[in-house]
């Protein structure tokens, strides 16, 4: 069971354990984009639009007339011949838990548990005022095996945001944010809160509040660590990471991580954690010299000190989501939407770019497409072998090197969750269903 007791975070109770500095932005080889203006793989029309360099010669600029973007070092994918997903199921939650007209589902987190199992997380909203936080387990035929309300508010100002994760015995942590504690001192009016269900989806030990935290992640390891970062309280330009045992003991923590405020940006945008306790951040900074935000990558080793620290893609929008993954071996990626106002798109899609770095934070490659929807950010890591998915107007499969790439058609583009399963199946999610797909083998 995983009982914590409840702490008081980041510039509580909590000892600042170390500065963690920032460095400057990734160094790396320019690679020539070509003689086209715009350099992208497929037809000769550029259907798939993977990478998007415009200029020609031995730089990539963001766009025509505008100083380059760290990092400027773009890799273009060899076309794999497309791929077919085979449905295997397809769920419609929407209609399992809403009865009414005055009712919708929206879900917004997957993630698979050892067996191949998946649990999702997403809001029920029963007419203007009525929001639930619930989260419910599937098995990999598609069978419901639980479902839990995890909090319900009827106060339309008050936020449910929550990240989902799962550990080695098929446990499901939630970790959600709530700008309104019912019951709390008159001073505590936001918190964070911590709940674990076992597979049936019950309880398994009642929720902890963290005081002093919000926008937090988590991230259950195979080990039984459980890690968790976040942004400090009142938008103060610093974050948190630590990693407690199920018992509730806290191994390590760093309390002083530089990150933008919630104010100026979203502050801590991702985490991962290894199966040895290594973790990575990613996170908003902001840039002395001019002001301007960029995200930062941060590794940790499994006794919580500062391993490296790059600093990565500038001109992105932090008003939007990023988000990050890594494969067994240490690799980290990084996915962002840039700038709409800094890099030119048409204005039906967004540009993003994916970033990879190794074990030692060096820069492996960087990528550049379009993507038909600015509201998330369907992308997924497969740890065993490093594959990257990613959702544009298709479904794309990366491979660890980024040197091949292949595309699934899917139904729909506004897909916002994409994760593996231990047969290579992929699950999604879109609106208020999850599907899973027969497994995509590696080429």
């Amino acid at each position: 069971m995983f009982v914590l007791t409840e702490l008081s975070w980041v510039r509580k109770a909590l000892a600042v354990a170390g500065a963690l500095g920032v460095h400057a932005a990734t160094a790396s080889t320019l690679l020539g984009c070509g003689g086209a203006e715009d350099v992208s793989i497929g037809e000769e029309s550029g259907a798939l639009n993977m990478t998007r360099c415009f200029g020609s010669g031995t730089r990539c600029s963001a766009s025509p007339g505008t100083e380059d973007v760290a990092p400027s070092s773009f890799t273009a994918c060899t076309e794999l011949a497309p791929g077919t997903l085979h449905e295997e199921f397809r769920r419609d939650l929407h209609a399992d838990l809403c009865t009414g007209l005055e009712c919708g589902l929206t879900l917004e987190r997957l993630s698979v548990a050892p067996d191949g199992s998946a649990w999702v997380l997403g809001r029920l909203q029963r007419g203007y005022d009525d929001v639930t936080l619930v989260v419910s387990h599937f098995s990999v035929d598609g069978e419901r095996i639980g479902h839990a309300e995890v909090v319900s508010t009827r106060i339309p100002s008050t936020s449910l945001d929550a990240e989902l994760s799962v550990d080695d015995r098929g446990h499901a942590y939630v970790m959600r944010y709530s700008n309104y504690v019912p019951n709390a001192d008159s001073d505590f009016e936001e918190a964070v809160w911590l709940h674990e269900y076992d597979s049936s989806a019950q309880p398994a030990s009642a929720p902890v509040a963290f005081r002093g935290a919000a926008w937090t992640y988590v991230q259950a390891g195979s080990n039984g660590t459980v890690a968790v970062a976040g942004n400090a309280e009142d938008n103060a330009e610093q974050g948190f990471i630590a990693i407690l045992d199920r018992a509730g003991s806290l191994r390590w923590n760093q309390t002083n991580v530089p990150i933008v405020g919630a104010a100026r940006g979203r502050g801590v945008m991702g985490l991962s954690l290894l199966a040895d306790d290594r973790t990575t951040l990613l996170a908003d900074r902001q840039r002395w010299d001019d002001g301007s935000i960029t995200l930062g990558l941060s590794r940790f080793g499994p006794d919580g000190n500062p391993v490296w620290d790059r600093s990565l893609t500038s001109g992105y929008e932090p008003a939007y989501p990023a988000a990050l993954g890594s494969d067994s071996a240490g690799n980290v990626t990084t996915w962002a939407l840039l700038s709409r106002t800094l890099h030119a798109v048409s204005s039906r899609t967004a540009l993003s770019q994916l970033e990879s770095f190794d074990s030692e934070g060096q820069l492996r490659w960087a990528m550049r497409f379009e993507t038909h929807n600015w509201q998330s950010g369907a992308f997924a890591v497969e740890p065993a072998s490093g594959r990257i998915f990613v959702q544009t107007d298709r479904i794309l499969e990366i491979t660890s090197d980024g040197g091949r790439c292949r595309a699934y058609e899917v139904g729909s583009t506004f897909t916002t969750a994409i994760a593996l399963g231990k047969r290579a199946d992929l699950y999604t999610l879109t609106g208020g269903t999850l599907t899973r797909y027969l497994g995509v083998s590696p080429e």
